[in-house]
């Protein structure tokens, strides 16, 4: 029971951006259950009706994208409570780019020589992740968060990483 959440991508906010996630996933992974969760609505990330597939998932894949659009939609609301929840009972919670950019507390949401840090989930805590780390040369800016959060570990996240 695997719940995506796609909300970092911009071609999701329509019926046919949200069914074209859910069969990619649908056609590579046969014989799983997926779900898809969006909403770029606050309180309807507040309602318990929503985030009711959450309450049952086993796993969540945060989709690439921008963070920031994570963040602004789901950022201190009942979704975010529940992805701990389900980590809480041994669920698993993952992510590309974006989806793997906001399951740190302190968050790099852009910028290369003046990285910009935002709040996001504190799913991994007291770390800050980078993604796309070698290909885009993001150890200085990785480096440099961190010489601004002690007591902070990195973790730099490649292409193709599991």
């Amino acid at each position: 029971r695997i719940v995506l959440i796609p909300t970092a991508s911009e071609t999701v906010d329509d019926d046919a951006g949200l069914q074209k996630a859910l069969d990619r996933w649908q056609q590579e992974h046969p014989g799983f259950h997926f779900e898809v969760l969006h909403t770029r609505d606050r309180r309807r990330a507040d309602d318990e009706a929503f985030c009711a597939p959450l309450r049952t998932a086993t796993a969540v894949w945060l989709g690439g994208g921008a963070q920031k659009n994570l963040a602004d939609a789901y950022l201190g609301t009942r979704v975010e409570r529940e992805l701990q929840a389900l980590l809480a009972r041994g669920g698993v919670v993952g992510g590309t780019s974006a989806g793997t950019a906001i399951q740190t507390r302190t968050m790099i949401q852009e910028g290369k020589e003046n990285p910009i840090v935002a709040t996001g989930f504190d799913l991994v805590p007291f770390a800050v992740s980078d993604q796309h780390f070698l290909k885009r040369a993001r150890l200085g800016r990785l480096v440099r968060v961190l010489g601004e959060h002690p007591g902070h570990f990195g973790i730099g996240v490649d292409e193709g990483t599991a």
